[in-house]
């Protein structure tokens, strides 16, 4: 058991609990030593803080992975494909750690492959009034009609924060920014 174990009732039952009531009746019960890192235990609240405050890099250190969206791609507005940027959408999977809102430098892995990419989790304020968080991901390379196929979104570094622009205009001129950050990044030698 870890050994920040509880259970039972108001969790009174402790990992020292079940040694003694496992060694009273011969059993064993070895109780596992916090695993750290930069000298904090590492835990799901830790790795949740990391997410909720735009460090996807950090918890990806603590899970081993970069943190992940697997999602069927739904039918968005068609914006981006106007201006040059088209979008798989999707919305945060029921049960899913919605990360801080803003622009991520991500990678889309579709069949197989995977994508360099820039990713919105927010609202939209440039081009949309809705108060629904949904997910954007820009696939660098890639053209193709995949409404309802399924994709996996992986988050690497927060870039900024959600913003609304005066037009679509400016709205572009910052998405090729972000496009270019993103294949600097990857181009450093960064794994997808």
């Amino acid at each position: 058991v870890g050994y920040n174990n509880t259970f039972g009732k108001d969790a009174r039952g402790t990992p020292r609990f079940l040694q003694e009531y496992a060694g009273a009746r011969g059993a064993k019960v070895y109780i596992e030593k916090p695993v750290e890192w930069e000298g904090e235990p590492v835990s799901s609240t830790r790795i949740r803080e990391l997410l909720l405050h735009g460090d996807p890099a950090r918890a990806a250190q603590l899970l081993g992975e970069p943190y992940a969206f697997h999602a069927r791609v739904e039918h968005g507005k068609r914006l981006g494909r106007t201006i040059g940027f088209p979008t798989v959408n999707f919305y945060v999977p029921e049960g899913k750690l919605c990360p801080k809102r803003g622009v991520y430098i991500s990678s889309v892995e579709y069949r197989g492959r995977k994508y360099a990419g820039i990713t919105n989790i927010g609202l939209r304020p440039t081009v949309d009034d809705g108060d629904t968080v949904n997910i954007e991901s820009h696939m660098i390379g890639f053209a193709g009609d995949i409404y309802g196929e399924e994709v996996c979104v992986r988050l690497f570094q927060y870039l900024r924060g959600e913003v609304k622009f005066q037009n679509v205009e400016g709205l572009r001129h910052q998405l090729s920014e972000d496009r270019e950050g993103a294949l600097s990044f990857f181009q450093k030698g960064k794994s997808m």
